[in-house]
């Protein structure tokens, strides 16, 4: 993960090893066109003096080289009353651990998809149910996502899937809604 940025991550990996620095978080990242945009959010454990010398310095870094950076500094005493919390624990990727955040706390994303099939007619669903679900041996699109079926017209699928499931549906032209859910794993 993140290959095309290792060198400036080792650099500002350097930084969580500062003080004040809790950590420093990766939550956005795209790579299109040779042209890198991340969103990364430093969290401090107090408010110091030092914080903001820090913060110019790691956008510097990161801001560099076909990097487009947004850095933003964040307290940790705040951390339980803004909604920042959901965004580290989903999409949070700590540069200090080298991990995803809900990996280190055994947690996964998941998206539940329910779908309606009354716009296919009874030939339509019963191919959209081999080719979503599979046929005897084979298995179907659901398989390859490594996702499941969790009832009638309801699957379950890892995060990093939607995008893959949503043209899936729309290619079927059927209509769906998804639900985020973050998964415990014990």
């Amino acid at each position: 993960m993140f290959f095309d940025i290792k060198e400036e991550l080792k650099q500002i990996r350097f930084f969580c090893n500062r003080e004040s620095v809790l950590d420093i978080v990766i939550t956005d990242y795209s790579n299109k066109d040779n042209l890198i945009k991340l969103k990364a959010i430093i969290l401090f454990k107090n408010n110091k003096k030092e914080n903001s010398k820090i913060v110019v310095e790691i956008k510097k870094i990161l801001n560099s080289n076909q990097i487009n950076a947004e850095v933003s500094d964040f307290y940790i005493e705040s951390l339980f009353y803004d909604k920042i919390l959901f965004e580290l624990i989903n999409k949070g990727f700590s540069i200090k651990k080298n991990n995803l955040i809900s990996k280190s706390l055994k947690q996964d994303i998941i998206f539940l998809i329910t779908y309606d099939l009354t716009s296919l007619n009874h030939s339509k669903k019963t191919l959209f149910g081999y080719a979503l679900k599979g046929r005897k041996d084979e298995k179907g699109f659901l398989g390859k996502l490594k996702g499941k079926a969790v009832g009638r017209n309801n699957i379950i699928i890892p995060c990093d899937k939607l995008q893959e499931i949503r043209e899936f549906f729309q290619s079927w032209k059927v209509d769906y809604s998804v639900q985020k859910f973050m998964r415990i794993n014990e």
